[in-house]
């Protein structure tokens, strides 16, 4: 999380993902993280908090939707970037006598 969050210096939607809540009946009490503490940590970093199986596909696609509405709105929420790159459409007989020279 913390490398995520020094990558850049905008905000960046982020999701915790509990995954193998099936297992948690099966599993000794206190052996699986909380729903709490799942919770907790997720508000700790800023972001979303979904618990999932994949075993059993409970929770996935809206895992990875809930996600995919943060970053929708937060692409319209970021001013337009400064830095930009612009393609040019050159004739193919010049891109090739720039590069790839046989």
């Amino acid at each position: 999380m913390d490398q995520i969050q020094e990558s850049t210096v905008e905000k960046v939607p982020m999701c915790l993902i509990g995954n193998k809540v099936d297992l948690r009946e099966e599993l000794p009490e206190g052996s699986c993280v909380s729903t709490v503490d799942g919770e907790r940590l997720a508000r700790t970093y800023d972001a979303l908090f979904c618990e999932t199986s994949a075993k059993e596909g409970t929770n996935v696609v809206e895992a990875v939707l809930h996600l995919a509405r943060e970053v929708k709105k937060n692409v319209k929420l970021r001013r337009p970037s400064e830095s930009q790159v612009k393609l040019i459409l050159s004739s193919s007989k010049q891109a090739m006598t720039q590069c790839c020279r046989i």
